[in-house]
């Protein structure tokens, strides 16, 4: 090909490209026209989240009637509050507290044991003594422990404190109600104790948060 037709034809693809920048550039250097109006609907007021004591108030009703047992309002509501506390301080469920409470003593406030262990969740007073100084709250007497908000909070403090020493919730279970003789007599590797106990509060757990949280 001739050298000087070939300088010109590069000399008209070079203009072509120049101006096919110039173009696109100048389109992208404008302004976008808006050619409609959007309209964003104002935000839904949040809901509230609900406290709580609303989830563990029917677990309480129900548990009670599952006893037969009738509280007034007042332990109803001091329940409610310690169960409440338990379960942010310890992070238990509101279910397990309930059940375990249901196992121990039928939601029976005033209940002692023969070897003495008293109230909602059973306590010997001198364990109760110990328990009491973890939260802490002022040492109780044998009578204050039957107060079912007091018991409730010093009870599950020293479930909390059994569960960090023995590093599960299945062997604070056993300790907290056959005594930490079990754990040391068990067997290398061999089953934990108390099978029968451990299953009552998990099978009365489940049941307690079926009935409250499964859609009617």
């Amino acid at each position: 090909m001739n050298p000087i037709r070939l300088t010109a034809l590069h000399r008209s693809i070079g203009l072509a490209l120049l101006c096919a920048g110039f173009l696109l550039v100048n389109a992208w250097s404008k302004p976008f026209r808006v050619t409609s109006t959007v309209v964003c609907p104002p935000l839904a007021p949040a809901e509230p989240i609900p406290s709580i004591e609303s989830d563990i108030a029917p677990m309480l009703e129900a548990a009670l009637n599952d006893c037969g047992r009738s509280w007034s309002e007042e332990d109803r509501k001091r329940a409610v509050k310690g169960i409440a506390a338990v379960v942010k301080r310890h992070h238990f469920s509101p279910a397990f507290v309930l059940s375990v409470i249901q196992t121990e003593s039928s939601f029976q406030p005033d209940a002692v044991s023969p070897k003495g262990a008293v109230g909602l969740t059973q306590l010997l007073p001198a364990t109760a003594r110990f328990a009491a100084a973890l939260i802490p709250v002022e040492t109780p007497t044998r009578e204050s422990l039957t107060d079912p908000a007091l018991n409730i909070r010093i009870g599950f403090a020293y479930l909390a404190w059994l569960k960090r020493k023995y590093g599960s919730l299945d062997a604070a279970l056993v300790v907290y109600n056959g005594g930490p003789q079990l754990l040391r007599n068990r067997a290398p590797d061999g089953p934990l104790p108390c099978a029968a106990y451990r299953k009552e509060v998990r099978r009365g757990e489940l049941q307690l948060a079926q009935r409250v949280y499964s859609p009617r």
